[in-house]
C-alpha cells in the first residue's frame, strides 16, 4: 500500500491509501497528513478544526482505525524496525521539560524509552538506536545510545571526566555512528567530521572525511 497526501481549500490535509496489487482504495483520512509506514501502521499527525492540540498518532493499513495518539506538534518519525519516535508537547508553565521524546512501537504505542526534551534519533539497522538532542540556547548537543531490544541507556556524550564532547548526529548505520563536531575557536567556528562505534560511543576514526559519511542506511 502507499498513500498520497494533499491540501484542499476546505477539507484540509487528507490521505488516501491504495492497496499496492490491485490499485484499489482502501481507506481516506481527513485532516491527516502521514510521514511513513511502520510495519501495519501508517504514522502521521492530526490537525482538525475544533481540536485543541495536534495529535501524532497510527492508523492500520488495513483499515484506517487509529492504533494510539499523543499529543505533538511534529510528525512522528518512523525510523525502521518497525519503530516510531514520537515527540510529546506538554504545557507551558508544567513541572519538568516543555517536552519527551517517545521511541516507540509504532503499532502498539508501547514506549521502548522516554527522553527529556525534543530529540532526533536513528536506528542503525542493527542493535542500536542514537538519539541526538541541540538545545535552543545552548551550544552543545547531547547524544544518548539506547538498546533496541532492552530500552536500556549504553553511553550518553558529552563525557566532561573524558573530555570528549558530543557530536551533532547525522546518522547512524550498522554499528556505526557518524557525526559533527563544532568548536568555537574565538569566533571561528571549526567542524570535524567522527565515526563512533554504536555499542560503545568510542571513537572508530576521531577524523573522517565527510564525503565518506552515508546520508541513509538502506535495510
Amino acid at each position: 500500500a502507499f498513500d498520497y497526501s494533499g491540501h484542499g481549500i476546505d477539507t484540509g490535509d487528507f490521505t488516501i491509501v491504495l492497496d499496492a496489487a490491485q490499485g484499489e482504495q482502501r481507506w481516506q483520512k481527513g485532516f491527516f497528513q502521514p510521514a511513513g509506514f511502520a510495519g501495519d501502521a501508517l504514522l502521521g499527525i492530526r490537525r482538525e478544526p475544533g481540536l485543541k492540540e495536534p495529535l501524532a498518532m497510527a492508523l492500520a493499513t488495513a483499515d484506517g482505525d487509529t492504533q494510539w495518539d499523543l499529543r505533538s506538534d511534529s510528525l512522528p518519525d518512523p525510523i525502521g524496525d518497525g519503530l516510531g519516535v514520537v515527540i510529546e508537547s506538554r504545557d507551558l508553565g508544567a513541572p519538568g521539560p516543555a517536552s519527551r521524546t517517545h521511541v516507540m512501537s509504532a503499532e502498539t504505542g508501547k514506549a521502548l524509552v522516554v527522553l527529556d526534551n525534543g530529540y532526533k534519533c536513528h536506528f542503525d539497522r542493527q542493535e542500536t538506536i542514537v538519539c541526538g538532542w541541540l538545545p535552543l540556547y545552548k551550544r552543545d548537543p547531547h547524544v544518548v545510545a539506547i538498546d533496541r531490544k532492552s530500552g536500556k541507556q549504553l553511553w550518553e556524550l558529552p563525557d566532561d571526566a573524558a573530555k570528549r564532547l558530543a557530536p551533532r548526529i547525522i546518522g547512524a548505520c550498522r554499528g556505526a555512528v557518524y557525526g559533527a563536531v563544532t568548536k568555537d575557536e574565538i569566533g571561528d567556528d571549526e567542524t570535524s567530521y567522527v565515526i563512533l562505534d554504536a555499542r560503545t560511543g568510542k571513537d572508530k576514526v576521531a577524523e573522517a572525511d565527510v564525503r565518506s559519511l552515508p546520508t541513509r542506511c538502506p535495510p
